[in-house]
């Protein structure tokens, strides 16, 4: 459908000369593309979500593997010592019968109820093992199924995932469609004012407040990226997405995040906007698709989209949906 859109943008101002309506300005311009750009970066924050949870379904699949090679081996063990006992039924059923008979028969009690406990006592034995070989079996059927549930969720979850690739992928078109199809005049225009704007929100740069421990650490590290530029589902060491800067950032502070905005935000204490402290993770959006790093006096340091290097803005600059503290 936003492919269809930016169609229909792209064939009014085709037909600009003759309709004589007034052609979009750079700002409206500039809103689409960070409309095309927000939206690509929804999906690809969806999709570090759904590659994270990927992860963790892959251990829980081996591990889930390995217990069921445990019952199967378990179940073989228990069922070969019951095909042994039937087998040796099997051999016995003429001499237990001669037995019987010679029981019947004869004439000493205390000999007839000696053998006829132990054959009673062989039954129990019996009734043990069908019993022992049941609960294997029920084990075994519970692991098979629970290994089949979670291949399904897997499959499930790489089928999403490549859609949300595609939609990254159709989104970026888009908004590279809409640049190549603009007025040679007008893209160096879109282009000298980005450059402009960049160049008044990195001079002169903002710096940080004063922190100390790890969070300091975290917020060099992501000061130091300001100018790498953004590229979809990138996490350095050049280039950055916007969980990617986060999660590069606190893990040079030792502090392990996954790669997803709406991930992080589980990874913390959370916190207001007024108790924000430097190093800080700040959510946008709902649901949240965006991550930057508070670095004091209001302004937080984040990848923003492929049409502008890491930089600084303020904490107000996008919908706030919350705010966590790691460590």
């Amino acid at each position: 459908m936003l492919a269809g859109a930016s169609a229909a943008a792209l064939a009014s101002m085709a037909l600009l000369p003759s309709t004589g309506h007034a052609e979009p300005s750079i700002n409206q311009v500039e809103q689409r593309l960070d409309t095309l750009y927000h939206e690509a970066e929804a999906a690809q924050e969806r999709l570090n979500e759904l590659n994270h949870q990927m992860d963790q379904k892959q251990e829980r699949l081996h591990a889930l593997k390995s217990d069921l090679r445990k019952q199967r081996r378990q179940f073989s063990q228990v069922s070969d010592q019951v095909a042994g006992v039937v087998a040796e039924d099997a051999q016995s059923v003429e001499s237990q019968l001669s037995a019987a008979q010679q029981l019947v028969l004869s004439d000493d009690a205390g000999e007839f109820q000696s053998k006829l406990a132990a054959q009673e006592a062989l039954s129990s034995h019996k009734g043990e093992m069908l019993g022992e070989l049941n609960t294997a079996a029920t084990n075994l059927r519970l692991r098979e199924q629970q290994v089949d549930k979670e291949l399904t969720e897997v499959a499930a979850a790489q089928k999403q995932a490549a859609k949300e690739e595609s939609t990254v992928d159709a989104k970026v078109a888009d908004a590279e469609d809409m640049l190549s199809e603009l007025e040679a005049d007008r893209r160096a225009a879109l282009r000298r004012a980005q450059a402009s704007e960049a160049s008044r929100s990195a001079a002169p740069r903002v710096a940080a407040a004063p922190v100390s421990g790890s969070a300091a650490t975290a917020v060099d590290f992501a000061m130091d990226q300001i100018g790498d530029s953004y590229v979809y589902g990138a996490a350095g060491p050049d280039s950055w997405d916007c969980s990617g800067l986060t999660m590069g950032a606190w893990g040079a502070a030792g502090v392990a995040l996954p790669h997803s905005s709406s991930g992080q935000m589980s990874y913390g204490t959370p916190v207001s906007q007024s108790e924000l402290e430097p190093g800080d993770l700040v959510f946008y959006y709902d649901p949240v698709s965006h991550v930057g790093m508070y670095i004091g006096n209001g302004q937080i340091v984040h990848a923003s989209n492929p049409d502008s290097p890491v930089g600084t803005d303020p904490v107000n600059s996008m919908p706030y949906s919350g705010a966590v503290r790691p460590g």
